[in-house]
């Protein structure tokens, strides 16, 4: 997602919901697609199904065809084992999670600082085949040929896995510097000021770095952002 400050978009938790609504209707129609296979490699009918596991014939058959909306994992576990298999699930990364409340306005209080010469996107994902990582933001200018990956953080636990974490999207998006935005907590400032080698990591404070943004300056090194 892309835009000048004031009209930056950002996911809503709407979008995602209609996301997973519909992976769970396509995962409920493998199910059953694979319970058919399974049924009919037994040599059982609906019907023997049915009462091996205590449903109606016709709840069979439309978990089938993958039209029973409301079944649930302990139904679909005991066919599973009624058929001599065995339901198994997971869960596995796509991509960014989506960001709580907070989050969202740490951000947008970042790119209201942001100069009129500096285009802000959000969400920038990895260019990596298959790499489901994204920055939070990406700050840029085209006169200059400054970029810098911004990393948001809420609340800070383990900075050096945060930095970690930030230093690998910089290097394989091809940034020149990296921002650490961390929101202006009582807990976060503690944080930082026990863990002297944050500042010297990111030696360009919150002023500085500001202001340089304003002006469509490269701040001249790494920056932390406290906000």
């Amino acid at each position: 997602m892309s835009g000048h400050p004031d009209t930056a978009a950002m996911p809503t938790w709407q979008s995602a919901a209609h996301r997973g609504a519909s992976r769970a209707g396509y995962l409920l129609r493998r199910a059953g697609e694979e319970l058919r296979r399974f049924r009919m490699a037994a040599g059982l009918s609906t019907r023997q199904l049915a009462g091996t596991v205590g449903i109606s014939h016709t709840q069979v058959r439309r978990i089938d065809a993958g039209v029973a909306p409301h079944i649930d994992l302990d139904l679909l576990s005991r066919i599973a084992s009624a058929l001599g298999a065995e339901l198994s699930i997971g869960v596995h990364p796509i991509g960014p999670p989506v960001r709580d409340k907070a989050h969202v306005a740490l951000l947008e209080r970042f790119a209201a600082r942001l100069g009129p010469d500096v285009t802000w996107q959000t969400e920038v994902p990895v260019p990596l085949p298959g790499d489901p990582r994204s920055a939070d933001g990406v700050a840029s200018v085209t006169t200059n040929d400054f970029e810098a990956i911004v990393e948001a953080e809420t609340r800070l636990h383990d900075i050096q896995a945060t930095e970690r974490r930030l230093r690998a999207k910089q290097r394989d998006l091809g940034t020149p510097r990296a921002m650490l935005l961390v929101a202006d907590t009582r807990h976060n400032r503690r944080v930082i000021a026990a863990i002297p080698e944050i500042q010297r990591q990111f030696p360009v404070g919150t002023r500085s770095c500001l202001a340089a943004l304003k002006a469509g300056r490269d701040p001249g090194a790494d920056g932390l952002v406290i906000l």
